[in-house]
């Protein structure tokens, strides 16, 4: 049996824990599509079939983060396939350069530091989607601020944090 393709221009649905989704598409590709760049668009959708018709509204600033995953991980998470909605034109660019990410990926490899730009696992994909709508705490990971590194300018101002702990305050 053939492995299905994962297309640039893909959307996809996450499931969330409250029964909502968010949409989510495949914005670019590398290293012979062995790698995606996925933007989670941050509105969530209370109905898998809204998806369609949503996604004529959508622009670039829709685009609250950004993860790179293992293209092969997109097809399934936790034994289920997450709804797709179809092909569309590919709402941006990504924000950081692949020359660049890369790189930078590479660097913080060999000094051991934790890479903020994610070449991540689809745990962390659903992860963030879940932290972007504040069902999961925004200091969830090792690094507190892991979910901030992935957000785009749009979704600085967009994402729900919600905390596991208060926020440390300068007083």
């Amino acid at each position: 049996m053939k492995a299905r393709r994962v297309e640039v221009g893909e959307v996809f649905l996450i499931p969330l824990g409250d029964g909502r989704f968010l949409p989510c598409q495949v914005i670019a590709q590398r290293q012979k599509a062995s790698l995606s760049i996925c933007g989670i668009i941050g509105t969530p959708l209370v109905r898998a079939d809204d998806a369609a018709a949503a996604n004529a509204r959508w622009t670039a600033a829709d685009v609250a983060a950004e993860v790179t995953v293992p293209t092969v991980n997109l097809i399934r998470h936790d034994g289920a396939a997450w709804p797709r909605v179809g092909v569309f034109r590919p709402l941006k660019r990504p924000s950081v350069d692949w020359r660049e990410r890369s790189f930078l990926f590479r660097l913080k490899c060999l000094c051991g530091v934790t890479d903020t730009f994610s070449f991540s696992s689809i745990g962390v994909l659903y992860a963030t989607a879940h932290a972007l709508v504040g069902l999961e705490p925004w200091d969830g990971m090792d690094d507190p601020d892991y979910y901030e590194a992935l957000l785009t300018p749009s979704g600085r101002t967009r994402a729900i944090r919600t905390f596991s702990k208060p926020p440390a305050t300068n007083a």
